[in-house]
């Protein structure tokens, strides 16, 4: 038996979903050859229609913003087998809180794609076309894909983002002692895998960083400080040189205006 999808339309209160296509039953198969789109939706007005048994999910997150969603579903459904899924989304205007991130984040922009395969031994895959996002006076931008994305999350991603110094505090540990001052615009294009990412396992990381700073004021364990006026710190993960006696990490380089380096350790004191 054929059903044929011509446009109709589904709708709960302003939130709409267009489905165009052929849905054949085949026995205990369900063939699909489908593709669908929905206006732009509410974010807040979405999740209002969600269930009061499954609000707890969301306890600690708010999210606010416009989305829109279109894709496909092609191939067959049946307790064993699921089709693929492949779908875009647009994410304007938006707004998100978690309560343990010590960020929140605003004028969120997004576009995105995704190929979902459930079968199993498959893979699924995203793309980031553009993400943008502000927090305080900071931004951060990305585009790239995200291979795997129900395992491992292999990424290879372009990051570049306009940092104030003194707002990454809270990313660091609260028994390090240091004052940050100075803003810092950041070109990073890296290769990771998210669990090597999020456990700093930086061996396996492959990444090139440019970063170029503006009136850098740095005081470590009022002990040593760093001033310098403009510079460009440029760091390659793992370092292209070899060395017989140690794995090097990391290579830098640093190109300065007017460097200056004071250091009192113990009782004595150096300045460079």
């Amino acid at each position: 038996m054929h059903i044929n999808l011509k446009a109709p339309l589904l709708a709960v209160n302003s939130h709409e979903i267009n489905l165009n296509g052929v849905a054949q039953l085949d026995n205990d198969d369900i063939n699909l050859d489908i593709q669908f789109a929905t206006n732009q939706w509410n974010i807040e007005e979405l999740i209002a229609l969600i269930p009061e048994a499954y609000a707890d999910l969301l306890d600690g997150i708010n999210v606010s913003g416009n989305a829109s969603l279109s894709g496909s579903a092609r191939g067959t459904y049946n307790d064993s087998i699921m089709p693929l899924i492949s779908a875009n989304l647009q994410y304007t205007d938006g707004k998100v809180a978690y309560y343990a991130l010590p960020y929140k984040l605003h004028d969120v922009n997004a576009s995105l794609s995704a190929d979902v395969n459930l079968n199993e031994g498959s893979i699924s895959n995203a793309t980031i076309q553009s993400l943008k996002a502000h927090t305080g006076s900071m931004w951060l931008a990305a585009d790239g894909s995200i291979n795997d994305l129900l395992g491992n999350m292999a990424c290879n991603l372009n990051i570049t983002g306009d940092l104030n110094l003194p707002e990454l505090r809270p990313l660091l540990p609260e028994d390090i002692k240091i004052n940050m001052n100075g803003r810092a615009n950041t070109d990073i294009s890296a290769r990771f895998n998210l669990d090597d990412a999020t456990n700093l396992r930086l061996d396996r990381i492959i990444a090139d960083a440019s970063i170029k700073y503006t009136n850098l004021d740095v005081l470590y364990n009022d002990s040593i400080a760093i001033k310098d006026p403009k510079g460009t710190l440029n760091l390659t993960l793992p370092s292209p040189h070899t060395n017989k006696h140690f794995k090097e990490l990391a290579q830098a380089s640093l190109n300065s205006t007017n460097l200056q380096v004071d250091a009192q350790l113990d009782s004595s004191h150096t300045q460079l």
